[in-house]
C-alpha cells in the first residue's frame, strides 16, 4: 500500500513538473508580448504626437497667411508707406485733394494679451506623510504623483519627490521637491504659484512666480518648480527642498499637520494663439464689486437699524429685513408675535460679543472675510499680535459653529465644521466630538474618531476624556464602535440594547464652546 502510493505521487510530481514546464513557457510568451505590446503603445504615441504637430503646422501656416494678407493691404509689415496710408483702429493721417495733412482721431483701442489666459487653482493633500518613502519604496516609485488635469487645454499633474530626486519624466533628468509636470508636447507658456498650507493657518506661497514660455520646444514630460534644476547644472544655488527643508525636517515643521501636507497651485496658461486674432475692443475700466464692504459698514454704523441685540451688557444694532432674509430663526423671532417682534429688542445669552459679531457680519456679507478676520485676532500671552493659538482658535470655532446651528446659518455651519476637523488637538478632541455629535455633523463626528483613534495613548490620560463615560456614554459608545473598526450596522444590536437601557442618556450634556 505504501510502494502504491510512492508510485501515485510520483506520477502527480511529474505532472505538476510538466504543468510547472508548460506555465513558464507561456509566461516567456506573455513576457514576450508584453514587450512587443509596449513598443507598439509607444509608436502610437510617437504617431500622436506627429499628428499634434502637424495641426500646430496648420494653425501656424494660417496665421502666416492672415499676417501675409495684411501685409499686401498695408495693414502691417516692416515697409509700409509713409503718409496718407490706411491703419484701421488707429489714429490716421488724411491727404485731401489740396496736398494739406488733415488727422482724424477715435476714441482708442486696446489690444489685450490675456484675453485668452485661462486659470486654474488645485489643492493636493498627501495624508500618511510618514509613511510615504516607504509606500514608494515598496511600490518601486521614486515619486508620488497627482491625477492629471487640464487648464487651458493643456495637461499638468503633480509630483513630490521626498528624496529630492528625479522629478521629470524626460531622458535629461530634473531634480527637485515638489513640482508641477507638464504632460503635452509642442510646448508650453503659462505662469504658476505654489503655496503650502501652515498648521492652523493659512497657505503661505513658496518661491517666487514661475513664468515660462516655450512655443516652440517639446516640454513634455518637463518639470517646473522653485528647487527645480537639471542634473548636469547643479543645484543652481536653490536648496533642494520645500522651504529648503529635507524630507525629515518638514514632517516636524508648521508644515505638516496631523501627518498630512496639503499644497496649492495656482496655474495661468496661455493657449497658442496669435496675439491679433483676439478681437480689439474698446476698455472701460469697470471697478469691483463693493456690496460686501457697504453691507458690513451698514452694520458696523447702524445707519436706519430697527433692531438692537444685548450681547454681554453690549449694545448691536442691526436691521429686520437682512435678518429675516438670511435666517429662519430670525424670521420667527421678528415676525411671528412673539416679543421681540414688538420690542426689536433681543438678549444674546449664549454667546460672546465677537462671536455674535462674527455671524451677524457674516449674514450680511455672505463672506468668511469677518470670520477669518476673529480668527487671526487670536493671541496668547506674550504671542506676537496675528500669531493663533491652536486652542483658542479652536473654541472660538466652537461657539461659532453653535451660533451658527442655533440660527440655521447653513453655510457659515459647514465652514466652521470643515474648519474645525484641520483643527483638531489631544485637548480638546473629546469636547469638539461632544458637540459633533450633538449637532449631527457627521463629517466633523468621522474626524474626531479617527483623531482619538490615532492618538488613544495621548486621548485617554485627558481628564475630558474620563468624563466622556460620566457625561456621554452615547458618544464613547462610538469611540468603542470607530476603534474596533466596526460599522454601525454591523454593530447594531450593541446600540440597541445600550439605548435600551439607558434611556436617561437621551439627555445629553451642552459641550463647551
Amino acid at each position: 500500500m505504501a510502494a502504491s502510493t510512492a508510485e501515485g505521487l510520483k506520477s502527480q510530481i511529474a505532472a505538476a513538473k510538466r504543468e510547472l514546464e508548460e506555465k513558464t513557457t507561456l509566461t516567456q510568451q506573455l513576457d514576450s508580448e508584453l514587450q512587443k505590446a509596449n513598443e507598439r503603445q509607444c509608436l502610437r504615441r510617437d504617431l500622436d504626437r506627429i499628428k499634434k504637430r502637424i495641426a500646430l503646422r496648420e494653425d501656424i501656416n494660417l496665421d502666416k497667411k492672415v499676417e501675409r494678407d495684411m501685409i499686401d493691404r498695408d495693414m502691417c509689415g516692416d515697409h509700409l508707406p509713409q503718409g496718407g496710408y490706411h491703419v484701421p483702429g488707429a489714429n490716421k493721417i488724411c491727404v485731401g485733394d489740396d496736398g494739406a495733412a488733415s488727422f482724424a482721431k477715435n476714441e482708442g483701442q486696446v489690444m489685450n494679451c490675456s484675453e485668452i489666459v485661462a486659470k486654474g487653482e488645485y489643492v493636493w493633500r498627501i495624508e500618511g506623510l510618514s509613511w510615504l518613502e516607504n509606500t514608494l519604496k515598496q511600490n518601486g516609485l521614486c515619486y508620488a504623483s497627482s491625477e492629471p488635469f487640464t487648464v487651458g487645454g493643456e495637461t499638468f499633474a503633480f509630483v513630490y519627490n521626498p528624496s529630492g530626486g528625479k522629478v521629470s519624466l524626460t531622458a535629461e533628468e530634473q531634480h527637485g521637491s515638489l513640482a508641477i509636470i507638464h504632460e503635452d508636447d509642442d510646448g508650453i507658456t503659462f505662469r504658476y504659484r505654489i503655496f503650502i498650507k501652515k498648521r492652523g493657518g493659512d497657505f503661505v506661497q513658496w518661491g517666487s512666480t514661475g513664468d515660462e514660455c516655450h512655443p516652440t520646444t517639446d516640454t513634455c514630460g518637463w518639470a517646473f518648480g522653485p528647487d527645480v534644476y537639471q542634473q548636469d547644472w547643479g543645484h543652481r544655488g536653490t536648496k533642494v527642498g520645500i522651504f529648503g527643508l529635507s524630507h525629515k525636517q518638514l514632517l516636524g515643521s508648521e508644515w505638516v499637520e496631523n501627518d498630512s501636507l496639503t499644497v496649492k497651485f495656482e496655474l495661468e496658461v496661455r493657449p497658442d494663439d496669435w496675439y491679433g486674432r483676439a478681437p480689439l475692443k474698446p476698455h472701460v475700466d469697470v471697478p469691483q464689486p463693493t456690496i460686501s464692504a457697504d453691507m458690513r459698514a451698514l452694520l458696523d454704523e447702524g445707519k436706519c437699524s430697527d433692531v438692537t441685540f444685548l450681547v454681554n451688557g453690549e449694545i448691536i444694532k442691526a436691521h429686520s429685513p437682512i435678518l429675516c432674509a438670511r435666517s429662519e430663526v430670525f424670521e420667527k423671532q421678528l415676525t411671528t408675535g412673539l416679543r421681540e417682534s414688538t420690542s426689536k429688542e433681543i438678549t444674546i445669552a449664549d454667546c460672546d460679543v465677537a462671536t455674535f459679531k462674527a455671524l451677524l457680519q457674516f449674514l450680511y456679507t455672505d463672506s468668511f472675510t469677518c470670520v477669518e478676520e476673529l480668527v487671526k485676532s487670536i493671541t496668547t500671552p506674550g504671542a506676537t499680535p496675528g500669531e493663533d493659538s491652536p486652542h483658542q482658535r479652536l473654541s472660538l470655532l466652537q461657539g461659532l459653529l453653535a451660533a451658527s446651528h442655533k440660527y440655521q446659518v447653513k453655510r457659515l455651519r459647514l465652514w466652521c465644521e470643515q474648519q474645525l476637523c484641520e483643527s483638531i488637538t489631544v485637548l480638546k478632541v473629546c469636547d469638539v466630538l461632544c458637540q459633533a455629535h450633538l449637532y449631527e455633523a457627521k463629517q466633523l463626528e468621522k474626524a474626531c474618531l479617527s483623531f482619538i483613534k490615532n492618538h488613544m495613548e495621548e486621548v485617554v490620560v485627558t481628564s475630558s476624556f474620563g468624563q466622556l463615560g460620566k457625561d456621554w456614554p452615547q458618544v464613547m459608545m462610538k469611540i468603542s464602535i470607530f476603534t474596533a473598526g466596526v460599522s454601525e450596522a454591523r454593530a447594531s444590536p450593541a446600540i440597541d440594547a445600550f439605548e435600551g437601557k439607558a434611556e436617561t442618556g437621551k439627555k445629553r450634556k451642552q459641550p463647551e464652546s
